[in-house]
């Protein structure tokens, strides 16, 4: 497996425009604004708190990881920064009990922990409730309010506080933590998934100005089994519910073969990530425990990703020894 390049740019490109889902679209230039921001939510209507972090995650933080060394190698001697936002106020604000999150927010924390040295990214880890706090969220937030978008949606009660916050914290990391480009992520065959992008476009109608750019990863997967068969579908790559059989981070006793075999479609979302970790791995820029020693099966996707996904769910017992 390898990908062929000219110059290090090249080979960011490359990689990135395997991860992406809207990767032409993103320009990395001089003098731009440097830091990447993502956030990562525990909660949803239906299903309530997560169960955990699951592993498909990594398709964000690959591409942080990725854009991050972009973005410095076209700024020489500029560092960039990324924030990963955890949204503890949000799941709060929508019902959840505090001590639960609490719970829910140390596990992410640590799953985080030991997925970032990996790949070599490190990261601010912010809390909601602590943005929250601070006189410039709120007044970002005081603006997106008054914006004409927001009150013709204010009869919209599932959706209108989640806009607001996730409208609000977005250009708090444009203005106020100096960030060009936010880090999401796109299904590519549901259009009835509230993703990223919509979202995001609700943002850039209130701030049509606005500098931030938004690249798009691969969205998450559901394996749902109905009579023996398993039918996967694709979700939020960073929450876990009941019945969704994600591959959850951090598990000891849930090992990928207790779930299901590796599907061909599993296989196809992710191989790619298997391709640029090997090849970035022998280029010295994510760690070499990156990869488990069997991972690559030349000529054998279902294997591959097997040994990559199965090593990334137990990555807290196999690098935070």
């Amino acid at each position: 497996m390898s990908i062929e390049f000219k110059n290090k740019i090249d080979l960011l490109s490359q990689a990135l425009s395997k991860l992406s889902v809207n990767e032409k679209e993103i320009k990395i230039s001089e003098n731009q604004k440097p830091n990447l921001y993502m956030g990562i939510g525990l909660w949803s209507v239906k299903g309530g708190l997560s169960n955990g972090l699951p592993v498909d995650v990594m398709h964000m933080l690959l591409s942080a990881a990725l854009l991050r060394a972009a973005v410095m190698e076209c700024n020489p001697g500029v560092q960039s920064r990324v924030f990963i936002l955890i949204a503890d106020s949000m799941a709060v604000n929508e019902g959840a009990d505090v001590e639960e999150v609490k719970k829910v927010v140390a596990l992410y924390t640590k799953s985080l922990g030991a997925l970032l040295p990996l790949l070599n990214l490190e990261a601010s880890i912010v809390l909601s409730s602590e943005l929250m706090q601070l006189e410039l969220y709120q007044n970002t937030c005081g603006e997106v309010m008054q914006s004409e978008q927001m009150q013709n949606i204010e009869d919209d009660r599932v959706h209108y506080a989640y806009i607001l916050q996730q409208t609000a914290i977005t250009h708090f990391m444009q203005k106020d933590e100096n960030v060009g480009i936010k880090v999401g992520w796109s299904c590519q065959k549901s259009q009835s998934v509230w993703d990223e992008r919509k979202f995001d476009a609700i943002y850039s109608e209130i701030f049509p100005d606005s500098a931030i750019q938004f690249f798009y990863t691969k969205s998450g997967l559901k394996q749902l089994i109905e009579k023996r068969n398993t039918n996967v579908i694709e979700g939020c790559p960073y929450t876990a519910f009941s019945g969704d059989n994600r591959y959850v981070i951090g598990e000891k006793n849930n090992s990928i073969r207790e779930i299901c075999p590796i599907k061909r479609s599993v296989a196809r979302h992710w191989i790619s990530a298997a391709e640029i970790c090997f090849q970035l791995k022998k280029e010295g820029l994510f760690s070499e425990k990156i990869l488990s020693e069997n991972c690559i099966q030349p000529r054998n996707r279902i294997g591959t990703v097997f040994f990559l996904l199965n090593y990334w769910v137990h990555c807290d017992v196999t690098t935070m020894v």
